[in-house]
């Protein structure tokens, strides 16, 4: 394949896991041309331990920031950039950052979005652009994401479905033993952001990832827009990446608040009309299942987290409104 792509990792305070991530990468089947590398504010001195590891794997270019990048042409074919961003922009800002980059310094037809907690499998890139170029029409292809401490554990086939009038979202064959039962083409209403093949012409059109998210639907957003954009999602069940995130039966604080802050946000911009009654259902179900759980402090976050959330659809209302 003459194909080019731009993988992108982004790193928070968790360096050794992402020199794992990106050493799986360069030795896959299907190598990306380059691979942008972003420090996302970290707290750790991941920045200093990435820039001592990596030299083993793969050439180097380290950029104190995005600025440093004009002076660096030209960049051979397979170095890793590494990007160090002095503050943390969540998922939504850090991720754009290297794409913005790689948009406006370097030639690629696809970007590989990868969690830097995942560990995707050899033929993992080369399976999503294998289906990637069978279709034009297809702009968004997701991999099979299994869990990284039990292998044959199914976090997501692809992505995920959507309830909008619930204000859910139900990630497909999440919990099942892996069998073979989601190897077959799936309607995904969105591709999970943890691993995320996006063809350039599809998110030109589309845009990025709307930065007041943060963190949490900024994946489904992107997918709808990509949908809106005239162009297909499709599940590459032979690519396999394998994810070390914890169980969502054990919510931590952090995407308890995320998740139920961006709900309003999501359904603003993307189903209007279920905005009120898909945003107090999932208020509900969330708050009594952290009660049942015996986690209050996660319940009551989630009552603050939807106040929050309306409360940023009101002080933004012309910029959240919908496309």
């Amino acid at each position: 394949m003459s194909t080019d792509v731009v993988a992108i990792i982004l790193n928070f305070n968790n360096w050794k896991d992402s020199i794992q991530c990106l050493k799986a990468v360069w030795e896959g089947s299907f190598l990306p041309k380059f691979v942008i590398l972003i420090d996302n504010g970290s707290q750790d001195g991941s920045f200093e331990k990435l820039c001592e590891n990596l030299t083993t794997i793969c050439p180097i270019l380290e950029l104190k920031d995005d600025n440093a990048f004009q002076n660096a042409l030209p960049v051979s074919h397979g170095t890793t950039i590494l990007l160090k961003s002095s503050t943390n922009l969540g998922f939504t800002g850090g991720n754009n950052l290297g794409i913005r980059l790689a948009l406006q310094k370097l030639d690629f037809d696809y970007i590989w979005l990868l969690n830097s907690d995942c560990v995707p499998d050899k033929r993992a890139l080369e399976e999503l652009l294998i289906l990637a170029l069978s279709d034009p029409k297809i702009g968004v292809v997701g991999s099979k994401l299994l869990f990284f401490s039990k292998k044959q554990i199914i976090q997501a086939a692809g992505g995920a479905l959507l309830y909008p009038n619930k204000g859910l979202a139900k990630l497909v064959g999440y919990g099942e033993t892996d069998h073979g039962q989601w190897d077959k083409p799936i309607k995904l209403d969105y591709i999970s952001g943890a691993s995320m093949l996006i063809k350039k012409e599809a998110l030109l059109k589309a845009g990025l990832f709307f930065e007041d998210y943060f963190l949490y639907w900024e994946d489904a957003d992107l997918s709808i827009q990509i949908q809106r954009a005239g162009y297909q999602l499709a599940y590459a069940w032979k690519s396999m990446v394998f994810h070390k995130q914890e169980s969502i039966f054990q919510p931590k604080l952090i995407s308890d608040y995320y998740i139920s802050r961006n709900t309003p946000l999501f359904l603003k911009r993307n189903f209007p009309k279920w905005l009120l009654w898909g945003s107090f259902y999932s208020c509900i179900g969330r708050f009594l299942s952290r009660i049942f759980k015996g986690l209050w402090k996660n319940a009551f976050i989630v009552l603050k987290a939807y106040r929050d959330g309306f409360g940023i659809l009101v002080s933004k209302r012309e910029r959240i409104g919908p496309y």
